[in-house]
């Protein structure tokens, strides 16, 4: 919850490229929350279908504010 705080703080407040890389850190947490799955029996598709899909979305969004 605190970094999804973190995010709307940004989003109000900031510029469109803060935001873009403030969501580019965030990547880090769902990539972490994967590989935390997989690492302890849970299954890779969950995984992929869930976390590695909210990382991609984080990246390309993020990638996205940057460079326009």
């Amino acid at each position: 919850m605190a970094s999804g705080a973190v995010g709307l703080v940004v989003w109000g407040m900031a510029t469109p490229t803060t935001l873009g890389w403030v969501l580019l850190v965030q990547a880090n947490t769902p990539v972490a929350d994967a590989v935390i799955v997989i690492r302890n029996g849970g299954s890779a598709r969950h995984a992929v279908a869930v976390h590695a899909t909210t990382a991609a979305l984080l990246i390309a969004t993020g990638s996205v504010l940057i460079l326009r």
